[in-house]
């Protein structure tokens, strides 16, 4: 399968680059190899996420960093803010370059960058592959965006927008194991976030869940009714949900609204 995916697409290069961009994610961008990609947050100085990015490097040293695309400007003037003296320089390529994402190699396929990744498989340990090609090159047959996402809850994957957005912390995302380094030197907003991996409490989580039949309503109740959560995105029986976690523990019963049992399965 193929999917050309709803993402911006900016360039960094220079000298700097690589430990200017260090300082502004949760990963760890020194730990990249040549045509190797991760996955990271951007957040704030109070450790709450703005967005999430995957940056890919080339062979030259040039990265390319791709972001939700309704973050674009947002995220470019974020990226951007800190720079002072530094020898860097984003530029906004998502005009040039479209991002695609496919299950299997794709031997033809002319581009501009690729590399194998988790973008789709971090819950199941199935890879994929990146590519970043011209918007010149020939047409490319996709699926729809409704393929896309159905194929994303299948495996178990938040999305921005749908299962986070602006004012989570990492550690509520699920994704903290997938996103974050915490061997890495400083970058905006580690102390929150380290301060929060290693106290355990978070108010919020993502997890993904499975029914014996399609769940109704949008609401997640405890056995005693109270609502602790919400379905963030379903197909058929299966799909992703925000929970409120200091209301429930690995022992509550989860139902729908019409009392319907909900099996939660950890993200990571």
């Amino acid at each position: 399968m193929k999917f050309l995916l709803n993402r911006a697409l900016f360039s960094l290069v220079g000298e700097d680059a690589e430990r200017y961009l260090n300082g502004q994610i949760t990963n760890d961008v020194t730990s990249l190899k040549e045509e190797g990609s991760l996955f990271a947050f951007i957040t704030n100085s109070k450790g709450r996420v703005e967005g999430d990015c995957w940056v890919h490097k080339l062979s030259d040293g040039k990265y390319y960093i791709d972001v939700p695309l309704e973050l674009r400007e947002d995220l470019l003037l974020r990226l951007d803010r800190y720079l002072i003296a530094d020898d860097a320089e984003f530029l906004d390529v998502t005009d040039l370059f479209h991002v695609l994402h496919s299950t299997e190699v794709l031997a033809d396929q002319t581009h501009e960058f690729y590399s194998k990744t988790l973008r789709y498989g971090q819950l199941k340990g199935e890879w994929g592959h990146d590519y970043i090609i011209s918007r010149e090159a020939t047409r490319v047959e996709v699926e729809s965006d409704s393929a896309l996402d159905s194929y994303r809850i299948q495996q178990g994957v938040p999305n921005w927008t749908n299962e986070y957005s602006k004012g989570l912390f990492p550690a509520e995302t699920g994704l903290i194991d997938f996103a974050v380094s915490f061997n890495k030197g400083c970058y905006i907003g580690q102390e929150i976030i380290s301060r929060m991996k290693m106290s355990g409490r978070i108010n919020n989580e993502i997890q993904s869940f499975r029914a014996n039949e399609a769940p109704s309503g949008s609401q997640i109740y405890n056995g005693d009714g109270k609502e602790v959560g919400e379905i963030t995105s379903l197909f058929e029986n299966t799909g992703l949900c925000l929970l409120k976690s200091r209301k429930i523990d690995a022992e509550t019963r989860l139902v729908d609204s019409k009392g319907k049992a909900l099996h939660i399965q950890p993200i990571n």
